[in-house]
């Protein structure tokens, strides 16, 4: 037979683990699913319609900054991802199309100078070149 004890602590695991992640309707944007870290700050939120990822994307650091976004449409990335440093400084922008990297990605010192420029075809890598901090050409590349 359970004690007190043992069924208080099944109860309290069962709601923290129950309180990882959460679901949320709103007519307007769907089913939001959020995660949460250990300290109970938001981790993630993502839009989701019928199982899948359908709207914005959102990542944050346990600070509260955003981490990262992109937008899915039927569990693909589509449009611009975006990935921050913890300070809030712009850290990568990619393109994408139907779930592949395609176009200009560029990658940011978090002095905010530019670290890298690639260019993609449709997930193939075609053109790259890499800056030092200082903005001197490190090299580049056509493939």
């Amino acid at each position: 037979m359970l004690r007190v004890s043992q069924i208080i602590m099944i109860f309290t695991l069962f709601s923290v683990v129950a309180g990882c992640q959460e679901n949320q309707n709103n007519p307007d944007e769907g089913n939001v699913e959020k995660t949460y870290y250990d300290s109970g700050k938001l981790e993630s939120s993502t839009i989701v319609e019928n199982g899948k990822k359908n709207g914005v994307q959102k990542y944050y650091f346990e600070n509260g900054n955003i981490a990262s976004t992109v937008n899915f449409i039927n569990d693909k990335m589509q449009g611009d991802l975006k990935s921050y440093y913890q300070n809030g400084q712009l850290r990568i922008v990619a393109h994408y199309d139907n779930g592949v990297i395609n176009g200009e990605s560029r990658r940011y010192y978090q002095s905010g100078k530019t670290e890298r420029i690639q260019k993609y075809d449709k997930g193939r890598l075609t053109y790259e070149k890499k800056f030092t901090e200082d903005g001197k050409v490190e090299y580049e590349d056509h493939y």
